[in-house]
């Protein structure tokens, strides 16, 4: 049985990381390392990890100054010894039996990389339960990186290339080709997983919901940097290099929902408001005006911003999300 590292970036999740751990520590596939990186956390989140670390020799705690969840991730890479990786975010949990089923089938198919679904559960500001979304996928196994390669895109817009939780790594593709994740305070786990795809020859794609992912709504629009539509455009970028050296080439409907999975990362940071400054440069931007004259808007709002954006109004655009938001 082969040992799985399983890497915990924790920040502020005092009310959670103790049902994570729970549901982590008590997975039917019982070799494992559970990597707690304690990310500048001012709370009584490493006091709980280390009482875990106390009861279960598996657990091993680490601290490091605050610097985010890819700094964080990167810290539990370098100290993981099992031959596979996952990632877990410590508000959430999984079931009990998510690690064996998963590994199961990797090591069936000899899988360089798996990728599954999962249970999204939104709560408001009291913390109340108040809707429940499954993702899912088709079981596919792609074989070679031609597969994988033609297969990004598809899997990118139904969510199963964005978040490294929910995935199945092997540690010596990521050791061997020195893959890390960037210095972003969001989306950095897009850049990882691209870099991950990039040096695999085959991977899973599994029906299952085994992991339950939690939102809480006004916490997640809050976490948005003014910046955010940089890292938009870096994405962007990189990810068409990535798709011109693979030799993919979209079809119409796909690359038009590319173009607007973009376009909607845009609309929602102005949506959440940003200094003059700050909308003066986004409407200036060259990639970010390719994105939007690219794009084909839904609805009135949609609408509306991409005629300001393209005609750089930013004045205007700050005005109408100010008077939105009172």
């Amino acid at each position: 049985m082969d040992k799985v590292s399983i890497i915990l970036p924790t920040y502020h999740v005092e009310d959670y990381i103790n049902q994570c751990l729970e549901s982590v520590c008590g997975q039917s596939y019982t070799n494992i390392e559970v990597i707690v990186v304690i990310d500048g956390s001012k709370d009584n989140s490493l006091q709980i990890a280390k009482e875990w670390e106390k009861k279960d020799s598996r657990v091993i705690v680490v601290e490091q100054e605050n610097k985010g969840s890819g700094p964080a991730r990167n810290h539990g890479l370098s100290l993981a010894t099992g031959q596979y990786v996952m990632f877990v975010d410590p508000d959430d949990w999984i079931e009990k039996e998510m690690l064996e089923t998963l590994m199961n089938e990797v090591k069936k198919y000899h899988a360089d990389f798996l990728t599954t679904g999962c249970c999204t559960e939104y709560y408001d500001k009291e913390g109340k339960l108040y809707r429940t979304e499954i993702d899912r996928f088709q079981n596919e196994f792609l074989p070679d990186a031609d597969h994988v390669h033609q297969k990004y895109v598809e899997l990118l817009l139904a969510g199963g290339m964005g978040a490294p939780t929910k995935k199945i790594y092997r540690m010596d593709i990521i050791k061997k080709n020195q893959i890390l994740f960037p210095d972003l305070r969001r989306s950095q786990d897009i850049v990882f997983n691209y870099r991950y795809v990039d040096c695999i020859q085959n991977m899973i794609v599994f029906d299952s919901h085994f992991y339950h992912y939690r939102v809480e709504i006004e916490t997640y629009q809050k976490k948005i940097h003014v910046n955010y539509y940089q890292t938009v455009c870096l994405l962007y970028s990189e990810i068409n290099q990535r798709l011109k050296k693979w030799g993919v080439v979209l079809e119409k409907e796909i690359e038009e929902k590319f173009i607007q999975y973009f376009y909607c990362l845009i609309v929602w940071q102005i949506s959440i408001g940003n200094s003059s400054s700050v909308m003066k440069d986004l409407v200036n931007h060259d990639v970010v005006l390719e994105i939007v004259s690219k794009s084909k808007p839904k609805g009135f709002k949609q609408s509306v911003l991409n005629f300001l954006i393209l005609h750089r109004c930013y004045r205007i655009i700050n005005w109408i999300m100010f008077i939105l938001k009172r």
